[in-house]
């Protein structure tokens, strides 16, 4: 025994199925189905909510390993302007 899922009479034998839902006539799948569709939309929207999120992640982590990236480089070469710096400081004191 089932109930149906638009006005909740009791199904005893037959009805109609959608999904996992029952009704016990026509009349009430066809009341019910915007209500089956939105919901099979919703679903729909939130797989892809859910995959675009996950995208999103994976960008913003290889953006920050970018960034990081970056930044050692910066100062790889902040390093290196700083020795020839003092380099040529030496050179012209006479010192090399």
């Amino acid at each position: 025994m089932a109930q149906c899922a638009n006005c909740n009479a009791l199904i005893l034998f037959g009805g109609h199925q959608a999904g996992e839902f029952r009704f016990c006539s026509a009349r009430c799948l066809m009341l019910a189905r915007p209500s089956l569709d939105a919901g099979d939309l919703a679903a729909d929207i939130t797989d892809d909510v859910g995959q675009l999120r996950d995208d999103l992640m994976l960008l913003a982590e290889e953006l920050q390993q970018q960034r990081t990236a970056q930044v050692e480089m910066n100062e790889r070469v902040d390093f290196l302007e700083r020795v020839l710096a003092q380099l040529r400081d030496e050179r012209n004191r006479g010192h090399v």
